[in-house]
């Protein structure tokens, strides 16, 4: 997925998760229906009750774990912090290999090449 497809996910959980909030469906007494909810059974919806970040109190009766919100964005943190850390890795390593001198990767033989093979073996036919 692109950045911009998952800013629109994320903004259009941000939107249904205030909606809750706004309307106090915070709990399972607090549950309300979509409608008065001002919200349909999207597929935001369905992502986020799969989720179990909304939960079915009653039949078509809805209500916002604040809890498992937290502790999605708690992952969602930890999962960013890993990726930044693999990043900079990733850079340092490329930076220290450039300062040596070692400007390119060296690359495999044309044989060890899987096309490189490929085009062998047909051209050999």
């Amino acid at each position: 997925m692109t950045a911009a497809v998952i800013a629109i996910l994320v903004h259009k959980e941000e939107e249904l998760i205030e909606s809750f909030r706004k309307h106090g469906a915070l709990s399972s007494d607090g549950a309300m229906t979509t409608s008065a909810l001002s919200i349909s059974e999207d597929v935001t919806f369905r992502r986020l009750r799969d989720r179990a970040v909304i939960r079915e109190a009653a039949p078509d009766r809805f209500y916002l774990d604040e809890e498992t919100v937290a502790a999605r964005r708690r992952t969602t943190r930890r999962q960013l912090t890993i990726v930044l850390i693999m990043a900079a890795i990733v850079a340092i390593t490329m930076l220290a290999l450039t300062r040596r001198g070692a400007t390119t990767l060296p690359t495999a033989s044309r044989a060890a090449r899987p096309f490189g093979l490929v085009a062998t073996w047909v051209g050999s036919r």
